[in-house]
């Protein structure tokens, strides 16, 4: 008897344990990594929501090879030293991973994810070097060189302005590589650089009040300023109190400048300012998205959760054009994709992972986003 109950209770937790088997393989698991913490947790958030609203739409439409989705997230701080700790713990348990956020991080991240051949999709990390000799890492934003370059053109072609200054933090990866290629290609297009200086601190309010008086000083008729929208906002607050109207120029990171102005109710400091961007917010498809966005998350949507929403869905793609999850197979198929009508505009990838798409002009008028010009990078 006691032989025969033995059996009944090892065939239950077998049944139990390949039962729980067969339903995790039910699912399609997303692993999401990022800074939703600390100083860049404001990025990082917007990218795992971003994320969700594109896994809610998926399952709505009945998910991926008919199977639901899920995802896992690990916040790693927006630490180099955690960075690698979160990923390990997702690693094991995911089809495919979104992230990480910034740059210097998803460098960390990309070199591990080609050695454990997973694929992967940074929505937002823009230096040139994430996705060079890593098969497995993607990316669904501009790199930093597209972004300075035709900022540099824009102030050229479109603006005419001749003297320019430029202003970035030094120690930001972002804000260094989008300055420096800003400043190469302006000096090839003849513009003359009357002030160059990479003393702009995030927060450092003393810094950025010896800049603006240092631009102002300069006589430049526009001044370029790749920064994140925090502190864009600032700086463009200060400019404008120091009767500087001239146009300000940056990259992707002004996306958000409106939401920090928002609580003084004085858009006008945003007036004048021109940005590269993944799209803008008055084309149709972003209408609907940001509606979606809001009604979810009761704010409206950044660029950071628009590439997050287009990486999913890429990754989504892939998996059905491969009729697989298998990583490789994966990994084969985004390289070949090619994604139509996204919210960041239609996108296929080059042999290094890079996306080749339009880049929008943005510009903040009275309050609201508006598309100034395309170009096609």
């Amino acid at each position: 008897m006691k032989k025969l109950l033995c059996l009944i209770v090892m065939l239950a937790c077998a049944f139990v344990f390949f039962g729980c088997t067969q339903n995790e393989s039910d699912a399609i698991t997303f692993g999401i990594l990022g800074p939703f913490s600390g100083n860049l947790s404001v990025y990082g958030t917007s990218v795992r929501e971003g994320a969700m609203l594109a896994i809610d739409d998926l399952n709505a439409n009945g998910g991926i090879l008919g199977k639901q989705v899920k995802a896992l997230s690990e916040d790693d701080e927006g630490d180099p030293k955690k960075v690698l700790s979160a990923y390990n713990k997702l690693i094991d348990n995911i089809d495919f991973l979104i992230g990480e956020v910034t740059s210097g991080n998803s460098e960390l991240v990309a070199t591990q994810v080609n050695k454990d051949k997973v694929p992967a999709i940074t929505p937002s990390a823009t230096a040139d070097s994430v996705t060079k000799n890593r098969e497995y890492m993607f990316r669904a934003c501009f790199l930093d060189p597209t972004q300075g370059e035709t900022m540099a053109d824009f102030t050229n072609d479109t603006l005419k302005v001749k003297k320019v200054a430029i202003v970035y933090d030094l120690s930001d990866d972002y804000s260094k590589g989008v300055a420096s290629a800003y400043e190469e290609k302006a000096k090839a297009l003849g513009l003359e650089i009357v002030l160059n200086d990479g003393g702009l601190r995030a927060k450092d309010n003393d810094q950025r009040n010896a800049l603006i008086a240092k631009i102002k000083g300069s006589n430049a008729e526009a001044v370029f300023a790749p920064i994140y929208y925090e502190d864009a906002a600032l700086l463009a607050k200060g400019l404008r109190q120091e009767g500087y109207t001239a146009p300000l120029l940056g990259a992707d990171g002004y996306d958000g400048i409106l939401r920090q102005l928002s609580g003084t109710g004085d858009y006008t400091p945003a007036n004048n300012v021109f940005f590269s961007n993944h799209y803008c917010a008055s084309d149709e498809n972003i209408k609907e998205f940001s509606k979606k966005y809001n009604e979810k998350y009761g704010k409206e949507p950044t660029s950071f959760a628009a590439l997050a929403y287009d990486a999913v869905m890429m990754a989504a793609k892939a998996m059905e054009n491969a009729k697989s999850t298998d990583k490789a197979l994966v990994k084969d198929a985004l390289q070949k994709l090619e994604y139509k009508g996204g919210l960041t505009g239609d996108i296929k990838f080059n042999e290094q992972g890079d996306p080749i798409k339009t880049i929008c002009i943005c510009e903040y008028k009275d309050g609201e986003m508006v598309l100034k010009q395309r170009y096609v990078k």
